[in-house]
């Protein structure tokens, strides 16, 4: 089986939650002996040959590049970066060429909606075969807050390219496409409501867990010495370290061949600080701007603790407005700014093992695949109120949900995991046992199966039309 898949966005440098998710379900889907196909548009860093190796690439994965713009008229450079990097609806003349000359294509797999995806249910409607798409930030499924900043954004240029739109048939996108995929629950049934005869599916994400069995921690610690209390300016205190537990010096895992909960070996004594760790780009959706604005009061009551955001800036606007709150509140030595790194660099890894609490504070989250991440490594987890973390997490149980709008609910949680290490250790250890149940190979293997049943019922559609 070939499948194309279909991307809005592949760039090294501003890799997220939605390219790992995608990485992943390549090596599942190869592990199942299926070809897949990857279709993306050029990145500034392949154009002027430099930036960093992509992922898939080094995997052994096909990608083929195709030249992409966003047909608007009328916007400042720093605006149409921005759209760009995040949501743009973009427009490719040489795609359709590029897709048409691929062979033995079996299923069309989009992850993007738009012109591009238009373009790909276009070709698959040419074929008569098969065309998926997945929903990975959400449609229907956002907050009140979010939709509003939508709405009420001021509209900036001439987009001419609504005609590309009106030929592809991009607004009908999901209305024809033969199979919906979300990755949560909620998203799931108000699509239902709209489409009640469409075959709509949870297909939440898979997680690596075999990577997260090694010890990793040297190397995040010296990828970042901040994160050492010496390091930083402050004394050592013995006292440290009976706080924090034998957690953080035996990280607990799940072993992918047992399901068992595991321990990893000791690493040395270094003193370390109390890492609250936020994983996820730089944006105001992932909303690291709310968690600074907690940070005094989290300082003033965790004398230890220290602030780590990792991952790349895909709001170049807003990754300055952070780093300039972080310069007026005098935390240039309690936080800690990484940059992006790679799903399976040790260095994030490690972060993760080395984490005392994993904080996840977005507007919205579909799904919470650092939750996972986070419970792999053994690491607490604390998250907002979000439809994602909301059907992952049992509050109080494996981890714990807070409200934005009710800081105290934060605070009250985040002081319950520092100060009740025993408890926290519990309640990371059934967060592992959860993650052992998103394992990669089980998440292709269900992703294998939709796309023979898809293909088996255009096959059938195909004889039916020949008899009539």
């Amino acid at each position: 089986m070939r499948v194309v898949h279909l991307l809005r966005k592949l760039d090294p440098e501003e890799w997220g939650g939605t390219e790992t998710a995608i990485q992943r379900l390549l090596e599942g889907l190869r592990q199942h002996r299926i070809t897949s196909v990857v279709y993306c548009p050029n990145v500034k860093s392949n154009r002027r040959g430099g930036g960093l190796q992509d992922p898939l690439i080094r995997a052994g994965h096909s990608v083929r590049r195709f030249k992409s713009f966003l047909p608007v008229l009328g916007i400042s450079r720093q605006y149409r970066d921005q759209c760009v990097a995040v949501g743009g609806n973009l427009m490719s003349f040489d795609l359709p060429w590029k897709l048409w000359h691929e062979k033995d294509v079996s299923v069309v797999h989009a992850h993007t909606s738009g012109r591009l995806g238009g373009i790909g249910l276009a070709l698959a409607r040419r074929r008569r075969i098969p065309f998926v798409i997945t929903i990975h930030g959400g449609v229907l499924d956002l907050p009140e807050q979010l939709k509003a900043s939508f709405s009420n954004r001021p509209e900036q240029g001439w987009d001419w390219g609504r005609v590309f739109g009106f030929v592809l048939r991009s607004r009908h996108l999901f209305e024809e496409a033969d199979a919906i995929l979300t990755c949560n629950p909620r998203e799931a049934e108000l699509w239902r409501e709209r489409y009640p005869h469409k075959r709509i599916v949870v297909q939440p994400h898979g997680v690596p867990l075999a990577q997260y069995q090694s010890d990793h921690r040297d190397a995040a610690l010296a990828a970042f010495p901040q994160l050492r209390i010496n390091s930083r300016g402050t004394s050592k205190r013995s006292a440290v370290r009976g706080q924090r537990s034998e957690m953080r010096d035996q990280s607990l895992v799940t072993s992918a061949a047992t399901g068992k909960i595991e321990l990893l070996s000791p690493a040395d004594n270094r003193e370390l600080s109390q890492i609250l760790l936020c994983v996820g780009r730089i944006d105001p959706v992932k909303n690291q701007g709310w968690l600074l604005d907690q940070a005094r009061s989290i300082f003033q009551r965790h004398s230890q603790a220290l602030l780590v955001f990792a991952g790349p800036c895909t709001d170049e606007a807003y990754g300055e407005a952070i780093r300039e709150k972080v310069r007026a509140l005098g935390l240039e030595n309690r936080v800690v700014m990484t940059g992006g790194l790679p799903p399976d660099d040790p260095r994030l890894i490690g972060l993760f093992q080395l984490a005392t609490a994993v904080i996840l504070p977005s507007v919205s989250e579909t799904f919470g695949l650092v939750l996972l991440e986070a419970w792999a490594a053994g690491a607490p987890v604390l998250s907002s109120r979000t439809s994602g973390p909301s059907a992952l997490i049992q509050d109080g149980q494996n981890g714990w949900l807070f409200d934005l709008d009710r800081p105290e609910t934060f605070h009250s949680a985040l002081d319950g995991i520092l100060g009740n290490p025993a408890g926290a250790e519990q309640a990371a250890a059934r967060g592992a046992t959860e993650a052992a149940q998103y394992s990669v190979e089980a998440a292709a293997g269900r992703m294998k199966r939709l796309y023979e049943e898809l293909i088996e019922s255009k096959h059938s559609e195909c004889r039916m039309s020949r008899v009539e």
